[in-house]
């Protein structure tokens, strides 16, 4: 297992960590639960090959996944790992709400003690209630009591937001949202230049796309198989992460074993995680396919809506780009009435789109794109 540090005076931890977000489920009555036995097995698996930061949230799998972690890793030494949490800012009004969050926190994942705690998905309501409530103070007293050992936050907002949340504190790191596909597209590369820019350590956060990139657009397969048809594409997408200088840590949420033992090759030796200027040259190729790809250049403006048939416009047009780009896309969490085949071609939103686009007419191809579906 190759291991990064963050500068902020604590030991060394796996460049690789485990997001407790995805695990396997199963079904309990009409429930959806954790597969606590195979889940084990897991996080077991990644300790023993040397994964030591686990990362977690309040919220994820249903306010389930820090009970399930406090009590997978009960079994080792608390110092031999590194446990990361988030802190929900839209359920929390006052510091007194915080303060109950917290305390959760500690109860759910059996421990004293947070090594990395993150204000989650930060956008510039977020910061300016950070501000309001004086959140920084109320961390800064949680370090004091040794409740917390660095301060960080996840990020889900513009560049202008990024570059004032940095502003605000002496951050362990920003958790970004980092890889190959939106890169350029949808600007990655921006937010890890100004983290860079800034001094502040990266985490990366879905390196790949969701799982998008472990099954990305066929011209994109076709090039990384013939580059070395050994490798999954999520390895790639990994590599691609993992090469950027100021990437301290990657999570991957993984929710299957397979998943699991790929990530642990690709991060076994800096051999393994490293890319070659061949393999780099391959990685620029696959981006310029995904920026190229035939896409609707809408900005989701909305000056289309509403649609007098109820077509849910930017909506689908939002899908056509990611199935474009990634291969795929869930155009059936769109309802049957917001689909592009119900466009009657009436033509109202045509003059009303600033980028000039022909709307009705790209709703025939967005309808075409999905019609099996």
């Amino acid at each position: 297992m190759i291991y990064r540090n963050f500068n902020d005076g604590d030991r060394d931890h796996s460049l690789l960590g485990f997001g407790i977000m995805r695990m396997p489920t199963k079904k309990v009555g009409e429930d959806e639960v954790i597969d606590y036995e195979l889940s084990q097995k897991m996080v077991d698996t990644a300790y023993e090959n040397g994964i030591n930061y686990f990362d977690t949230a309040y919220v994820y799998h249903g306010g389930k996944s820090e009970v399930f972690l406090g009590e997978a890793l009960k079994k080792y030494p608390r110092e031999s790992y590194f446990l990361a949490t988030k802190l929900p800012l839209w359920q929390a009004e006052t510091v007194e709400d915080c303060e109950k969050i917290f305390n959760e926190h500690l109860e759910r994942l059996q421990t004293d003690y947070i090594d990395y705690y993150l204000f989650h998905a930060v956008d510039k309501n977020k910061v300016e209630k950070i501000k309001n409530l004086k959140l920084l103070d109320w961390v800064d007293q949680k370090k004091s009591e040794g409740k917390i050992r660095h301060v960080c936050f996840s990020f889900h907002g513009d560049t202008d937001c990024l570059q004032e949340m940095l502003g605000l504190y002496d951050f362990a790191f920003c958790q970004l949202q980092i890889n190959y596909a939106d890169w350029n597209k949808f600007n990655a590369k921006k937010f890890y230049d100004i983290a860079t820019k800034a001094n502040t350590p990266i985490v990366v956060m879905e390196p790949v796309r969701g799982g998008m990139l472990a099954n990305p657009a066929p011209e994109v397969q076709e090039i990384l198989h013939a580059k070395d048809p050994n490798l999954s594409n999520a390895n790639w997408a990994f590599r691609f992460v993992a090469n950027l200088p100021n990437v301290k840590l990657i999570l991957s949420g993984m929710s299957t074993m397979e998943q699991l033992e790929d990530n642990l090759k690709t991060f076994a030796t800096e051999d393994s995680a490293s890319l070659s200027t061949s393999d780099q040259n391959t990685l620029d190729r696959a981006i310029d396919i995904l920026d190229n790809l035939k896409s609707i250049p809408c900005t989701a403006c909305q000056y289309c809506l509403p649609c007098p048939v109820g077509v849910q416009i930017p909506t689908c047009f939002e899908k056509y780009n990611t199935a474009k780009i990634f291969g795929h896309a869930n155009y059936k969490a769109i309802s049957e009435e917001g689909r592009a085949d119900n466009c009657i071609q009436c033509q109202q939103c045509v003059s009303l789109c600033p980028q000039q686009i022909d709307i009705p007419e790209r709703l025939v191809e967005v309808a075409e794109q999905f019609k099996d579906q």
